[in-house]
């Protein structure tokens, strides 16, 4: 559904030098030395093997070709993760494990990102802090159905019983009310654009 959008946007824009592909970016197939830059927003923190995704993805860049992505700053500096996660684990205090072992913090920590992009092949990585509120949506339902596809959200009220999940639930809403400010349910977030440089 999204490709199928983003061709259409892209044929009304009359673009006829870009083409739009589903694959997992670990994996795929690109051509060698092909690409000047390569972009993520919020998806390179759930690679399994990150250093294997990373040169993959080096592989697919020119020398000196440029990695940009954006990903999340850790737990505690993120307002929409600690206060959501106080509505449905309240006596958690690190970050929910998903069940498939999934982190949105794994790049969060400087020093570890740049060792992962150094063992990747990458070099000249630096990093430029982003601080600017997250829409979740026109208001409390529509927040509320965004975040409930969260994995740590998923997970954590399947392990819970009815009653408690329900309770929950009750908290996020009461929670999310009181981030509507007329413009919609907002929280304040914190991230990093990284940015790296093909060996």
């Amino acid at each position: 559904m999204m490709l199928a959008r983003a061709r259409e946007l892209a044929e009304a824009e009359n673009l006829h030098n870009v083409s739009f592909e589903e694959g997992d970016a670990q994996i795929h197939p690109f051509s060698r030395a092909r690409f000047d830059v390569a972009i993520s927003r919020y998806g390179t923190m759930f690679f399994r093997d990150p250093v294997t995704a990373f040169r993959n993805i080096g592989d697919a860049l020119v020398p000196g070709g440029r990695l940009v992505m954006m990903v999340w700053q850790a737990h505690p500096a993120n307002e929409w993760s600690t206060s959501i996660q106080r509505c449905l684990a309240p006596q958690e205090q690190e970050p929910i494990a998903s069940v498939e072992g999934l982190d949105p913090f794994s790049l969060s920590d400087r020093g570890k990102v740049e060792h992962i992009l150094s063992d990747a092949g990458f070099s000249q990585t630096s990093f430029l802090e982003v601080t600017a509120p997250v829409y979740y949506g026109e208001g409390v339902d529509v927040a509320m159905q965004w975040i409930r596809k969260f994995t740590f959200v998923r997970d954590t009220l399947e392990r819970l019983n009815a009653a408690a999940a329900l309770q929950a639930l009750e908290r996020l809403r009461d929670l999310l009310a009181t981030h509507e400010d007329g413009s919609g349910v907002w929280f304040d977030a914190r991230a990093w654009i990284v940015t790296s440089r093909r060996v």
